[in-house]
């Protein structure tokens, strides 16, 4: 009986951990909002404090995918994206982000979700989603255990080399609709994303790249 009791305790203490914790991240993002827009690097200190201390969380509860608040950019933000004919992006206040996608051809990703998370990369904020599209036996966390840290993704098995694929999408999403629809994608959820392969995109002195990952301009979500 003792023993039930130390287990109800442990269990009461990481849901009040897990709780406090989202309302922190709610103070803190209203904060950031409140001061400064999404590319005030002041801002972008504390989302990458925040994204920190989450990925600690984890470690220490011993939870693969805690889901807390992410201090992410909100619907509001890509009301006003435009997406031009030479694929820049450009907000309505003048500030733009230019897109240059590796190849003119679509493509589509298909699979199980076994990640999707808002994203919080400082001075590009319409890099909206990190997304981990699998399938074979990278969709089975019985066969193969995946994690997403710092805008990379890891994986690892006891069964040899694994069949199947695994994509990690950063995805920038070419409207509000589309932002919507990736914002309701869950763990776990069987998911077509097309759109286009990213290159790099470039926002005044500053640029994004990714190495092993999927930039992903997405125009189609089911």
């Amino acid at each position: 009986m003792e023993a039930v009791d130390q287990l109800g305790a442990s269990v009461l203490e990481r849901k009040n951990q897990i709780i406090l914790l989202s309302i922190l991240a709610l103070t803190v993002s209203a904060y950031a909002g409140a001061i400064s827009p999404a590319t005030d690097p002041r801002v972008q200190s504390i989302r990458e404090t925040y994204s920190d201390a989450k990925a600690s969380v984890r470690e220490k509860l011993g939870i693969e995918d805690l889901r807390l608040p992410s201090l992410g950019t909100g619907s509001s933000f890509f009301e006003s994206l435009k997406l031009s004919g030479n694929k820049r992006i450009i907000t309505s206040d003048g500030t733009e982000w230019q897109v240059k996608l590796e190849r003119k051809t679509k493509k589509t990703y298909k699979g199980k979700v076994r990640h999707a998370e808002k994203n919080n990369i400082p001075y590009f904020p319409i890099i909206s989603h990190d997304i981990l599209v699998t399938t074979g036996d990278y969709a089975n966390p019985k066969i193969v255990f995946t994690s997403v840290s710092n805008n990379r993704f890891y994986w690892s098995t006891n069964d040899g080399m694994p069949k199947g694929s695994i994509n990690l999408l950063h995805t920038v999403p070419a409207d509000e609709a589309i932002y919507k629809k990736l914002n309701a994608i869950d763990n776990g959820d069987m998911v077509t994303i097309s759109g286009y392969e990213v290159d790099r995109i470039d926002y005044g002195q500053r640029w994004w790249t990714d190495s092993g990952c999927n930039t992903f301009l997405v125009t189609g979500v089911s």
